[in-house]
C-alpha cells in the first residue's frame, strides 16, 4: 500500500521528467498579420511520419486564422520564428486534428531531438492512467479569469516568451456527466483540468492558467501505472501521444481531447 505522501512524491517526479521529456517536442504556434509582431495562438507537436516532419495541432488553430495571417513556428531553441508555408492536412470537428508540413530544408527543420514518433495506434490507457499535457497558454491569466487583450501573449520583433505550462491528470470518472454539445465520448475523452492543483516543487496548490492558447497540445499516456502494475521500472520514454487537446470545459472543469485513433483516421496521408 502507497501512502499519500509517497503517492505526491512518486507523482511530483513524474510531471517533472515527463515535463523535462515532453517540452523537447512541444511547439508554441504564433499568429503574425505583420512583420515583426505575432499573437500566441496554439500549441502542437514535432512528429515524423515517415521521412516527413509534421507539426500536430487542432484544425481550429489553422482554420481560425485570419485572412491575410499566417502561423509561425519555432524549429530551434532560442532561433527565430519560421513561417508556415506548407499546405496543412486537416480534420474538422468532431475530431478537431492539423498537421502543418515542415519543409524538408535544415533551416526550417526542428533539431533531431525536438521530433518524436512516439504515437500510440489506439487511445488506451489503463483505467486511473496518468496523462500528461504541456501547452502554451496564450493569456497570462488564471483558469476561470476572462481573456483579456491587454493580458495577451504578443511577439515584439519576432521575440515571443512562450512559456509551456505542464499538467499531470487523469481521465475523469465514466460516471461524470458530460452535457457540452460538442463533447462525443466514442471520439473524445475529458481530462481534469481544475482551477488549482498542486505544484511538483512543493505540493502546494497553485492557480493553473486559462486553457486559450494550449489547443492542439498532445495528450501523453504517461504509462506510470502501468509500469507499476507490471512490476517494471518506468521512465517518461515509455509515454506515447494518445489524443490531441483541443477545447475547456468550466463545468465540471476538463479539457476535451480527441482520441489518437480517430486522429490517425482524421490525417491519413499524414499516419
Amino acid at each position: 500500500m502507497v501512502s499519500q505522501q509517497e503517492w505526491e512524491q512518486a507523482t511530483a517526479r513524474a510531471t517533472d521528467d515527463m515535463t523535462r521529456y515532453v517540452e523537447r517536442f512541444a511547439v508554441p504556434l504564433v499568429m503574425s498579420e505583420q512583420d515583426g509582431f505575432g499573437t500566441a495562438w496554439g500549441s502542437g507537436t514535432y512528429i515524423s511520419s515517415g521521412s516527413d516532419t509534421w507539426v500536430l495541432t487542432a484544425e481550429h488553430v489553422i482554420s481560425e486564422v485570419p485572412a491575410g495571417g499566417r502561423l509561425a513556428h519555432l524549429p530551434k531553441s532560442g532561433g527565430a520564428y519560421n513561417a508556415a508555408f506548407g499546405r496543412p492536412e486537416l480534420a474538422k470537428w468532431p475530431v478537431d486534428a492539423a498537421a502543418l508540413p515542415i519543409f524538408p530544408d535544415a533551416r526550417f527543420l526542428p533539431e533531431a531531438g525536438k521530433i518524436t514518433s512516439r504515437i500510440a495506434q489506439i487511445y488506451a490507457p489503463i483505467e486511473e492512467e496518468l496523462l500528461f499535457f504541456y501547452g502554451f497558454p496564450g493569456y497570462r491569466v488564471e483558469r476561470n479569469d476572462p481573456r483579456q487583450s491587454a493580458k495577451l501573449n504578443l511577439s515584439r520583433f519576432g521575440q515571443l516568451d512562450a512559456k509551456g505550462k505542464p499538467v499531470l491528470s487523469q481521465a475523469i470518472a465514466p460516471d461524470v456527466q458530460i452535457r457540452a454539445s460538442n463533447f462525443d465520448p466514442i471520439r473524445h475523452v475529458a481530462v481534469n483540468y481544475p482551477a488549482v492543483a498542486p505544484r511538483s516543487s512543493d505540493n502546494a496548490l497553485a492557480p493553473l492558467p486559462n486553457a486559450a492558447g494550449m489547443s492542439g497540445c498532445a495528450l501523453w499516456d504517461t504509462k506510470f501505472l502501468k509500469c507499476a502494475l507490471e512490476g517494471r521500472p518506468w521512465g517518461p520514454e515509455f509515454a506515447e501521444i494518445c489524443g490531441i487537446v483541443w477545447a475547456v470545459l468550466d463545468d465540471p472543469e476538463v479539457v476535451f481531447a480527441t482520441k489518437i485513433e480517430h486522429v490517425r483516421a482524421g490525417l491519413r496521408s499524414v499516419f
